[in-house]
């Protein structure tokens, strides 16, 4: 865990925090029915703070990435496996959510476009199956060079 609470590296602690989860997500009538499962990520700690450092060489100069990465859900909330459409098979929320949003904007857009597209079929998922969701997608970028409002997406 980054004593930051950012994504990045940064220093790191030895305590880890449990994400509460609440069970009646997944465990309703309505949920049952749309087989939603959660899916769990394992936690990783660093056993040895010191060795945990960030590499660094004095005489090389570190690159500036431009990434974007998009979590099924934060800290505390449940990513869902749900069965929808019309074939009756298993799928991430985040991995529907995300095809939907990408075929409706014709691949043409920016990463914010992107996001604000999935979050309303995320919406829409919520209304139509699982009211109770409690999952959001999180879009983290690596700054400076990474700019969601002006990256095209697949570009």
């Amino acid at each position: 865990r980054s004593s930051t609470d950012f994504c990045g590296l940064t220093t790191h602690t030895s305590k880890m925090d449990l994400a509460a989860h609440n069970r009646d997500i997944w465990q309703t009538d309505q949920a049952r029915a749309a087989k939603a499962t959660p899916r769990y990520q394992p936690l990783v700690e660093i056993d040895k703070q010191k060795a945990a450092r960030l590499p660094s060489r004095p005489s090389m100069s570190r690159s500036l990435a431009v990434a974007f990465c998009y979590s099924a859900a934060s800290h505390g909330q449940t990513a869902l496996e749900l069965t929808m459409g019309g074939a009756g098979q298993q799928h991430g929320v985040l991995t529907w959510c995300f095809v939907r949003a990408l075929t409706e904007l014709q691949c043409d857009c920016t990463h914010s476009e992107l996001l604000k597209a999935i979050r309303e079929q995320m919406k829409q998922v919520r209304e139509d199956c699982l009211p109770r969701m409690d999952q959001d997608v999180l879009l983290t970028f690596a700054t400076p060079r990474s700019d969601p409002g002006a990256a095209r997406v697949l570009q």
